[in-house]
């Protein structure tokens, strides 16, 4: 005859609790960060603030990291600085002119194109190490 463990049905309760709990966490993560909350910083990310203050801390790195090294002659050269961080922000620059291609294409296709000729300067000057 199959008779229960002492104690078994002490341990299914506690398993029922624990994935009742779970169950819980799941149907709660939706609310507790908040689709408006996601929804908030998903557009202010998109936003032209967002994108022109990335470009700004990037000019501020640049900034930094060239007198860094004129000061140590340490870290990466100028050249080597402008040409990296030039296609990054060249890609922003085509993310903040992506909202406008209805007036025109020709800012986000020449951001494009400058970020393109960036990464293959930046490439050439990799190769030649």
């Amino acid at each position: 005859m199959n008779t229960p463990r002492r104690g078994a049905g002490k341990q299914n309760k506690a398993t029922d609790r624990a994935a009742g709990r779970a169950a819980d966490r799941e149907t709660e993560a939706p609310t507790r960060f908040g689709r408006e909350r996601m929804s908030r910083l998903g557009n202010a990310l998109a936003s032209d603030a967002m994108i022109i203050f990335m470009l700004s801390v990037v000019m501020v790195e640049a900034t930094a990291l060239f007198l860094w090294h004129r000061a140590t002659n340490k870290g990466p050269e100028p050249v080597e600085l402008f040409s990296f961080l030039g296609a990054g922000a060249s890609l922003m620059l085509a993310m903040y002119f992506v909202k406008r291609i209805k007036k025109s294409a020709l800012p986000f296709a020449t951001a494009l194109l400058s970020a393109l000729v960036f990464h293959i300067w930046h490439m050439a000057l990799l190769w030649g190490r």
